[in-house]
């Protein structure tokens, strides 16, 4: 389940090609980052009344802090869904 705009939502069954791409997209950006950032696949991220749980977001490192609570948008520096049968 994801809860956006205040509803839960039933989230869709990952596919090979979904699954495949998201890796792929992480390996790549995971390389790319600079210092002080981190790739994030299929966590939550926390918004005003939604907590997606998109499939690549790179945040500000800060294990501790991501302990106690999900990044927001004042960590992050990209969020990105990868999709190949849900972009309706």
């Amino acid at each position: 389940l994801e809860l956006l705009d205040g509803y839960l939502l039933e989230k869709p069954v990952a596919d090979p090609i979904h699954d495949g791409t998201t890796q792929w997209v992480n390996r790549r950006l995971s390389r790319a980052v600079p210092p002080g950032w981190e790739v994030r696949v299929q966590m939550a991220f926390t918004l005003t009344k939604s907590e997606p749980l998109p499939d690549i977001a790179v945040v500000r490192e800060d294990a501790d802090r991501y302990a106690i609570r999900h990044p927001g948008p004042a960590d992050s520096g990209l969020i990105a869904e990868v999709a190949n049968s849900s972009l309706e």
